[in-house]
């Protein structure tokens, strides 16, 4: 499927995690991302050329270790609808029914957390990143 997409940006998380899922995750994802040619069939392997930008992301406070981020992206108009995703998500994960009225202690860290790095770069709330590959930027 992702020869097919042939992505120009992929996301991957941050290697150091207190979950060994998600570091392996982690290294699994830049072996198959940077060499994907190798691990692909060679009609595959012959249009593969990987993705121009990778960045890690994190697993939040208490899980992800020295992660800091160096790109962000705004999230100010989509973070109402995203609490209801994480409460949604807590709750299967929970094994428990969904209900809108209680707000789950992860949907309050998250909004913490997004807002502190909204703060960071001047907005509202701001998913944060570190760039797996450095890339020049045209600013001026």
């Amino acid at each position: 499927a992702v020869a097919d997409i042939l992505p120009d940006i992929a996301f991957m998380h941050w290697p150091r995690d207190v979950h060994s899922d998600h570091e392996v995750a982690s290294q699994l994802s830049k072996v198959a991302l940077r060499h994907g040619d190798r691990l692909l069939s060679s009609e595959a392997a012959d249009k593969w050329y990987g993705p121009a930008r990778i960045y890690q992301y994190d697993n939040g406070p208490w899980h992800t270790e020295g992660f800091e981020p160096d790109t962000y992206y705004d999230v100010s108009d989509v973070w109402v609808e995203s609490t209801e995703w994480i409460g949604k998500l807590m709750a299967l994960v929970q094994n428990k029914t969904y209900d809108p009225k209680i707000v789950d202690p992860a949907v309050k860290v998250r909004e913490v957390l997004l807002a502190y790095r909204g703060a960071a770069c001047g907005i509202d709330y701001a998913e944060a990143f570190r760039a797996g590959n450095a890339y020049a930027q045209d600013i001026l």
